[in-house]
């Protein structure tokens, strides 16, 4: 009987542990307990009934005992069925040890204290976060010393050994450098503004000034087109002076080589006014400091200019501030000037480029400074031999442009041509964009003959095809790569 009474117990505690959260089990658990060592003959589904009714009487702690006191009566009435066998079999055997010690102790204090107590320590973490976080911000202080020692060390203490601007310039204007001239080539070779200061922008320079590009054909005046950039090289400031070759009405000019008209003329004088205006505009630059340096360089027209303007710089500022290369350059210098040495000027031709030909050596004009003589295929050599039929017809410069020659007989005529309008009326189709070349009828017997004889070589298909091909940049590059 006493194992009977304990069974029922513990399948009593065990019900209302499950249906409670093992919290809301109070005295009225010990007054079942009390009732059933009287009367043992409660079923297991008045045993689940009651269990039932346990949770909704959490409040009111006496209301348990009357129900459960009721319960104990109508069980005497009864006698013991299955269920009372099956009870001891649901609970663990180890309940009747545990359930008497830890039922009385834990029932008044887990339904009121572990609700609020239990949560609470799930809100203590994330009060102690937040201090883990605060390491992290202490780190970038640490780091940026070694941050500002590197950077402010190489830029105040020397220049740059190897500069990213330039790189082939010598360091030395008189030494020749032809991966240097390469790269002056190329800028060179742009044509137009926007592509010339697209190249000055590709190799680290600043665009400065850009001057005459908008000239219209009809200006025949001594100006030449040009762009200027700027960049800073081992701590000096280098200026570079890139000059455009012909266009439009420079054609004129090009052949207008001495305006004087003047047989004592030291320079090719539409050149030397392109240098002067060039000059005028960018002396500023050389003067706002004592160490700056200049590069100046140019194709044909632009070659010539460029030449000259060495000459003038040179004058002006010393050579070892300036440096000069040229590319299919015109002559430009004689008498006098043609004796000047210029070690910092260097000009490179293509021997089978007539226009490094032009004005006529026969005048006596040669180029300032060293040329520096490319490979020859020696297709126009015929071509470039007729050109001395300028000097034949006009031995001077003042017969080069006031000498009129008939054209239908021999000698002078006031309704002749001089070789200097003849010209024009060569280049006339050049310069309105045409393209149009006209020769006139000239008789055998007319002193202007062996123009005709030249210009008949030079208008031959294959002849004009090599010409301009010996005078193109393309060429020029790919002879110098070959030295």
């Amino acid at each position: 009987m006493k194992k009977f009474f304990l069974n029922i117990t513990v399948l009593l505690l065990a019900a209302l542990l499950i249906l409670t959260g093992c919290g809301n089990s109070s005295s009225g658990g010990g007054q079942t307990t009390g009732a059933a060592a009287t009367e043992p003959s409660a079923t297991a589904s008045d045993i689940t009934a009651e269990s039932e009714t346990v949770p909704g009487t959490d409040i009111k702690e006496t209301e348990p005992v009357e129900t459960e006191t009721k319960t104990a009566s109508e069980a005497v009435t009864e006698p013991a069925t299955d269920p009372v066998t099956e009870a001891p079999t649901e609970p663990p055997t180890e309940a009747p040890t545990e359930a008497p010690t830890e039922a009385p102790t834990e029932a008044p204090t887990e339904p009121v204290t572990e609700p609020p107590t239990t949560e609470a320590p799930h809100t203590e973490p994330p009060h102690t976060e937040p201090p883990q976080t605060e390491p992290p911000h202490t780190d970038p202080p640490q780091t940026e010393p070694p941050v500002t020692d590197p950077v402010t060390e190489p830029v105040t203490d020397a220049p740059d050994p190897q500069p990213t601007v330039l790189p082939d310039m010598p360091d030395n204007s008189s030494t020749l450098s032809y991966d240097f001239a390469l790269t002056l080539l190329d800028f060179a070779s742009g044509g137009g503004e926007a592509a010339t200061v697209a190249r000055l922008k590709e190799a680290g320079l600043t665009h400065v000034l850009s001057m005459n590009y908008t000239k219209p054909s009809s200006d025949t005046s001594h100006t030449c087109a040009y762009v200027v950039g700027k960049c800073v090289r081992n701590g000096v400031n280098v200026y570079v002076v890139v000059v455009r070759g012909t266009s439009g009405g420079e054609w004129v000019s090009n052949f207008n080589f001495a305006p004087s008209h003047d047989n004592d003329t030291q320079y090719a004088e539409c050149f030397m006014l392109c240098a002067q205006d060039i000059y005028d505009h960018i002396k500023a630059y050389m003067k706002s400091s004592s160490n700056s340096k200049i590069v100046v360089c140019g194709h044909s027209r632009g070659g010539a200019a460029a030449n000259l303007l060495g000459v003038i710089l040179n004058k002006e500022f010393g050579k070892e501030r300036v440096y000069s290369y040229t590319f299919a350059t015109p002559t430009t210098v004689r008498g006098e000037a043609a004796n000047v040495e210029y070690d910092n000027i260097f000009n490179f031709i293509n021997p089978d480029d007539a226009v490094t030909y032009l004005p006529p050596s026969e005048y006596g004009f040669v180029r300032a400074g060293k040329d520096i003589m490319l490979k020859s295929s020696g297709l126009n050599k015929d071509a470039i031999k007729s050109l001395s039929a300028i000097a034949e017809v006009a031995p001077t410069i003042k017969q080069y442009y006031e000498d009129k020659h008939s054209l239908t007989g021999p000698g002078l005529s006031e309704d002749g041509i001089s070789v200097y309008d003849l010209v024009l009326q060569l280049i006339s189709g050049i310069t309105d964009g045409s393209y149009n070349i006209e020769i006139p009828e000239i008789a055998e017997d007319s002193g202007m003959y062996p123009i005709k004889q030249m210009l008949d070589k030079f208008t031959r298909i294959t002849t004009v095809l090599t010409v301009r091909s010996a005078h193109e940049v393309s060429t020029y590059t790919s002879l110098i790569k070959r030295l």
